[in-house]
């Protein structure tokens, strides 16, 4: 089995080194490309170049190395039967919660203000918010924000109100079934 890596990494040994101690019995490379193609049986991938689907034609199958796989499919010359294998998540909700939590608060808390005036040695208490002046909408609950609730306090103060962050690989293309 050939696998091939290519996501641009400046340290490709980080997920290679791994790859080949879990897979010892693979050919793992790193895509090169001004290099031959390797015939790679799978692609392990970050917004891979075009020339990848042009130069490697027995993939079986890529790995995207993220949940979105949007701009994987806008890849020219991908070819329409290849099975597309997806991140469900990886820890990446839990992260993305913390940051829109982040953001929310420092938006509605008005933190530059105090931050600004911390720069200036002043403290000057503003007005507190009133929590039903700020609704907050979500749109695109795709399947990594599916998993969580609305934080609550406990959560923030580091319960495990959320789901326990797990890498899960989601097939976003049927793999072909064998004809018999």
């Amino acid at each position: 089995m050939k696998v091939l890596f290519v996501a641009g990494d400046p340290k490709p040994e980080r997920w290679t080194v791994p790859i080949k101690e879990l897979l010892p019995e693979a050919e793992v490379h790193v895509w090169d490309a001004n290099g031959p193609a390797v015939d790679a049986d799978y692609a392990i991938v970050w917004q891979p170049p075009e020339q990848l689907f042009e130069r490697e034609k027995k993939l079986k199958a890529v790995f995207n190395l993220g949940a979105g796989i949007d701009g994987l499919l806008a890849v020219p010359h991908l070819p329409p039967q290849l099975p597309i294998v997806r991140l469900e998540d990886a820890g990446m909700s839990a992260q993305m919660a913390e940051y829109v939590l982040h953001q929310l608060l420092e938006a509605s808390r008005g933190m530059e203000t105090y931050r600004e005036q911390q720069r200036q040695g002043i403290w000057k208490i503003h007005r507190p918010i009133k929590r039903s002046e700020w609704p907050v909408g979500v749109m695109g609950l795709g399947h990594i924000a599916s998993g969580w609730r609305a934080p609550s306090p406990a959560w923030i103060t580091g319960s495990t109100a959320g789901p326990a962050a797990s890498t899960t690989w989601t097939a976003s293309r049927p793999f072909p079934v064998p004809k018999t």
